[in-house]
């Protein structure tokens, strides 16, 4: 790998030289972002938190960097998946990692193109948000790629006590452009009392070999809540790199859910830290792979206050040679007494080559708490697939039937899910497990 991060270091150069009208602070970041990238490279296996992904697939493609505002304005290029449910919520599409425009209807809150952000100085809390992203770690090499590229995004605002209703970010990219990684930076802050729900889709219908790294920072007021929805269906040919980081306040709550049903390497980060007494975080996520499919989710949830909650809800299935990646940790810090944490992931094997590596940890320094963790890897029950057949079913209806059940457990936990959204996740996962 060390080849392909010499050739993204000396792009940075090149992409880092122009004038773009920035503020000093963004110049500062970017510099600092490269400095770190070029210092730990790209992550490899000796790294421990990512000892189990492999980033050959990138390597095989020698992507170069995007340049900034490469996306362009327009999507006529873009072949875009059939929309998501969403009950007539706005929907901004991301192409190639960048807005091609924000639609008129969203009126309670902010949304706007990060680039344009950078440069109006209308939010002073996000020069604090980007500055306190951690990067000079080996393990952290993309996000630390992410900053130095800082300038494609979007930013999302929802002022105290709004509930902003549900917002759509729709990805896809340019099947006829050569191969590129696109870095994208998303920023969202919720103010005291604000509710939002985001849904995300990635599913383009067309093939393409393009890379995302997308970088998300989250920050939820007191008493605010969030609940974000990922459906996630790419090709095979395509790399998907996202950490979200999400700092809870008093009172608030945030809620991820993600459906990982195909990509060819996938790694999801996900570092809730519950700063305020009272504070909650849910992460739960399904993958129901085949073939040579690859996902990674390593969650940190960080107890920070007192009389905090954490969950986290995992369900895998693989099959063919794929692999799944499950590490979930929670820490609960000296001084957050009372703080609870679940943590569940189960895994079904259908196949002799799938492999699945799983791992919960708990790191405890306080008192008066309760943490309970549990994995398994298994076979579905031969049991259960009698006894529906002793009902009628023939042995591929019984079998797709305890497994769908088995990976829909995860809606169950997602709140604030619409019934026509849960239903066409619920069909996409049938349609996967059917492969």
């Amino acid at each position: 790998m060390s080849a392909l991060a010499e050739q993204w270091s000396s792009q940075l150069v090149a992409l880092n030289s122009a004038d773009e009208g920035m503020p000093s602070w963004v110049g500062v970041l970017r510099r600092a972002g490269g400095e770190a990238f070029a210092r730990h490279g790209l992550p490899h296996r000796k790294v421990e938190d990512w000892k189990y992904t492999s980033l050959k697939l990138l390597e095989a493609r020698s992507a170069r960097l995007a340049e900034r505002g490469e996306a362009g304005s327009a999507d006529e290029s873009c072949a875009w998946p059939e929309a998501l449910p969403v009950d007539g919520a706005p929907v901004v599409r991301m192409l190639n990692g960048r807005p091609t425009g924000i639609p008129d209807s969203i009126a309670s809150i902010t949304v706007a193109s990060l680039s344009e952000a950078l440069t109006n100085g209308k939010h002073p809390w996000l020069r604090e948000m980007l500055e306190s992203l951690e990067i000079n770690r080996p393990s952290l090499a993309f996000s630390a790629l992410n900053t130095s590229t800082l300038g494609d995004g979007l930013l999302i605002h929802v002022p105290a006590n709004t509930d902003g209703g549900t917002l759509a970010l729709q990805w896809a990219f340019d099947d006829q452009a050569p191969a590129r990684l696109f870095n994208t930076r998303v920023t969202i802050r919720l103010e005291a009392g604000a509710r939002l729900n985001i849904v995300e889709q990635f599913e383009s219908p067309a093939a393409h070999n393009h890379a995302l790294n997308l970088l998300t920072q989250v920050r939820v007021g007191r008493g605010a809540q969030l609940n974000t929805i990922r459906v996630q269906n790419e090709h095979d040919e395509c790399a998907l790199v996202t950490r979200t980081e999400c700092d809870v306040a008093a009172e608030g709550y945030f809620e991820t859910s993600s459906f990982d049903l195909g990509g060819g390497l996938v790694r999801h980060d996900c570092k809730p830290r519950l700063i305020g007494e009272g504070a909650k975080a849910q992460v739960n996520g399904v993958f129901a792979l085949g073939g040579s499919q690859h996902v990674d989710h390593h969650v940190y949830a960080d107890h920070v206050s007192a009389d905090t909650h954490s969950g986290q809800f995992f369900r895998g299935v693989l099959d063919g040679r794929s692999r799944g990646v499950f590490n979930g940790k929670a820490r609960i810090c000296e001084g957050a007494d009372g703080s609870t944490v679940r943590q569940s992931n189960a895994n079904l094997l259908l196949s002799d080559h799938a492999e699945i590596d799983t791992k919960p940890e708990l790191e405890i320094y306080a008192d008066e708490v309760e943490a309970s963790h549990g994995a398994t890897v298994g076979q579905l029950d031969e049991d259960a697939v009698f006894y529906l057949r002793s009902r009628g079913l023939d042995e591929e209806l019984a079998r797709g039937l305890l497994m769908g059940a088995f990976c829909k457990a995860v809606l169950d936990q997602a709140t604030n899910c619409p019934a026509s959204l849960g239903e066409a996740i619920a069909e996409r996962i049938d349609r996967a497990l059917g492969k």
